[in-house]
């Protein structure tokens, strides 16, 4: 038997515990580095579904006088999954002129509410705005 094996075979009888307790850390080091491998996969996946449930946006860009032809064209492209006209506006408002700060308003218009496939916006209450009509978000009743 190599001098080597037999040393290492003496020193696991004669020290069991230091012996022991090196197979405990290395078994705990393992264990370790598997739970970390699962939670990041596990994470990557969960985030993939939440994603793909969403309708939020992966790339939004702004262009000005968008022809039918061209919204045509790029919602044919392989990796397009929707393509939806909105028109953004900002401006300043409030409901009493003599006010000493108006605050900022962000202003979109959508052709079609009912129609959303993109960054959906979700009715808390009342009716979706008829052409020259807003509704506002809920934040803004503070």
């Amino acid at each position: 038997m190599p001098l080597l094996l037999t040393k290492t075979l003496r020193d696991l009888r004669h020290r069991t515990l230091r012996s022991l307790l090196t197979l405990f850390g290395i078994a705990i080091g393992v264990a370790g580095v598997v739970a970390i491998s699962y939670t990041a996969r596990n994470l990557a996946e969960a985030q993939a579904a939440v994603y793909d449930a969403a309708s939020q946006s992966d790339i939004s860009v702004g262009a000005s006088d968008v022809s039918p032809m061209l919204r045509n064209i790029l919602e044919r492209m392989p990796h397009v999954a929707a393509v939806e006209g909105r028109v953004y506006d900002y401006t300043t408002g409030s409901t009493n002129a003599d006010a000493d700060r108006w605050p900022d308003l962000q202003m979109i218009g959508i052709s079609d509410f009912e129609d959303m496939r993109v960054n959906q916006i979700a009715l808390v209450e009342g009716r979706w705005p008829d052409s020259g009509e807003i509704v506002l978000d809920a934040s803004s009743r503070a």
